[in-house]
This record gives C-alpha cells, structure tokens and sequence, in this order.
C-alpha cells in the first residue's frame, strides 16, 4: 500500500481550497487503496474526510504566523520559524512511528514545504504543491499571504530538486521538476433528470472571487439566482444564499445540477475547484482570465467579460442538458496521475 502524507499549517486548513484538495485526495485515495494521513502543528478541524488519519502538535499555538491584513479584516499570513519547527517536529515523530514502506510526502503551504526541505525525510518522493493564485500567476495579487511568503515560496520552488505540483498548466511557476498535479475526483451520484432553471454563484463577495461581475449580470437577466456562499455580506442578501460544509459534497452538486448555468467571474484563482464542481452537472461561464485555461480544456465556455451576460443568457435558453463528457475525461485522467504518483 502507498502512503500519501499530506503536511499542512492547520491556519490554511478551512473550508476552503487547500481542504477540499487533501479531502478529495483522501476520499479518492480509499478507492484505490491508497492511505492518506494529514501532519499538521495543531488539530485541525474534523470536517476534513473519514478517510485520512491526522497527527498534529497538541502544544502548538494555533495562532502563529498570523497578522491582520493592511487594506481590511481579512487573516495576513506571514512566514513564522515557529510553525515550520513544529512541523518538522511533528513529521519526525510520525517517521519514527510508521512501519510505512511507500510513502510520498506532499507539502500544501510554505511552512510545511519549509519543513520537509529542512527534515528531508526518507520517501519515494516530496512534492510541493502550490495553492496561491500570486505564486502561480506573478501579476496577480489576491492571495492574504504577505511579500515574504509569496517571495520565499516562489524562491524555494525554483530552487528544490523535489517535484513542484503544479495544479493550472498556465502560470509562471519556475521550477526543476514540475508535475502536473490536479486535485482527483470521486465518483459522485447526481440527478440531472429534474426541470433545471437560473443561474448559480459558487464563491465569497471578494474581489478577487468577482461576485461584483456576478451581480452585474444577474441583475440583468429575468431568471431564479442562488448563491452558494458562507459569506452572508449584504450584496448577497437580495438572493437566495445557501452554504454547505465539505461533508456535504453531494448534496451542493445535487443543487448545482438544478440550474441551467453556473457563472463563476473569479480575477484570480490558482485552481479553478468550483468551476469543475459546477461543469460535472450543469453549463458554465468564466471570463477571460489566465486561471480559466484548465476548466476551457474541461469545457467551459470562456469568454470576453463584456460578452458575459449574451453567454449566460444563452445557456439559461438552451434546452439541451450539459455535455459532461469533456470533463468527465479530465476528471479520469487526474485520477491517473493520483494513481501513479
């Protein structure tokens, strides 16, 4: 049996990408007989997946490495020797306890990539994936990490001799060893025999997700508009705001698949994860950005942000239910690369 060992600083595991990328692991990992363990400097919290077993730090202080960010309220993650000492500590420590015999170590943020450097533990392989949209893409500036972390990640990734996962082809990541690493998938069950209407939002208000151009082009169309959101601000309060947890996977698809179109308008996404949760079931619109090329190879109609509103209103006309098959074929061939890591 292989082992997968996901290392991570427990401040980057929310309900967010980075956790539904080691939680999709786990989950597909299970189907192929792969054992996923999660190593982080304190408890993480325990909506991550039944399927990965999780060792921490029961001494670390949870708040290391954090600051406020400048211009708003938003967490400012900073790099702190601290975390990376406690993670290395706690990478030690399963090492030493693991009669594992196939193992990749797979680091999720610059502490945790810091800390397998450092330790370089005995393993089939180190990979070190990248989950910022500012290290992926050196024009953007979206991520609430600060200079340091960007600089110093970007740094590290260009001078390792371990693999870069890269998860979007485009990008400006330099690197000895880039692999090609998108999150895997699960089989799940879905209807898409029900009357499907509207238009569907998956994201925060930010910016940076562009609820802004969102609403733009929802406030001109006549049609049934549900937001899928944690974020309860107040430009989302005119319409019907639903939130999941990560346990509660199918039942987002399932409600997803209910619209005719999805329009996801982000400016800057490193991995467009919502945008290959909405393609699985329904039609779906981005702009044209340089994140949207993995999910264009997978489907999507892409376009010019002016073009936006005439390519979700002919989706919501169409009757033909979604073309899953494009992909579907992605999805397989992530799994692939899972398999064979």
């Amino acid at each position: 049996m292989k082992t997968i060992v996901h290392v991570a600083g427990n401040m980057l595991l929310r309900p967010n990408g980075i956790s539904r990328y080691i939680r999709s692991c786990a989950d597909y990992g299970k189907s192929i007989n792969q054992e996923h363990v999660l190593l982080s400097d304190s408890k993480p919290h325990d909506y991550l997946s039944k399927n990965i077993t999780t060792f921490y730090d029961t001494e670390a202080d949870l708040y290391s490495g954090l600051g406020m960010h400048p211009t708003n309220d938003h967490v400012w993650l900073a790099p702190d020797n601290n975390v990376v000492e406690q993670l290395k500590q706690v990478v030690a420590q399963w090492a030493a306890s693991t009669d594992a015999k196939r193992i990749v170590y797979v680091s999720h943020d610059y502490h945790a990539a810091q800390a397998l450097e450092q330790l370089a533990p005995s393993a089939t392989r180190i990979v070190h994936v990248n989950h910022e949209s500012d290290i992926q893409f050196t024009n953007y500036r979206f991520s609430y990490v600060n200079d340091d972390w960007i600089s110093g990640h970007t740094k590290l990734f260009s001078e390792t001799n371990n693999f870069v996962g890269l998860v979007n082809r485009n990008g400006d990541i330099v690197a000895k060893n880039p692999l090609f690493l998108p999150m895997p998938w699960k089989k799940v069950k879905h209807n898409i025999t029900h009357k499907r209407e509207g238009l569907v939002y998956i994201g925060d208000s930010s910016y940076r997700k562009g609820a802004d151009r969102f609403l733009n082009v929802a406030k001109q169309l006549d049609t049934k508009i549900t937001i899928i959101s944690h974020d309860d601000a107040t430009m989302f309060e005119d319409f019907n705001r639903v939130s999941f947890d990560l346990d509660e996977y199918d039942d987002m698809l399932e409600l997803i698949s209910q619209h005719k179109c999805a329009y996801i308008p982000a400016r800057g996404e490193a991995s467009p994860l919502a945008a290959f949760e909405a393609l699985t079931v329904t039609n779906l619109v981005l702009p044209q950005e340089r994140w949207t090329y993995e999910a264009s190879l997978a489907g999507a109609t892409v376009v010019k942000e002016e073009m936006a509103a005439s390519a979700v209103e002919k989706a919501l006309s169409s009757k033909m239910a979604p073309i899953t098959l494009l992909v579907q074929d992605y999805k397989k061939r992530a799994n692939q690369i899972w398999a064979r890591l």
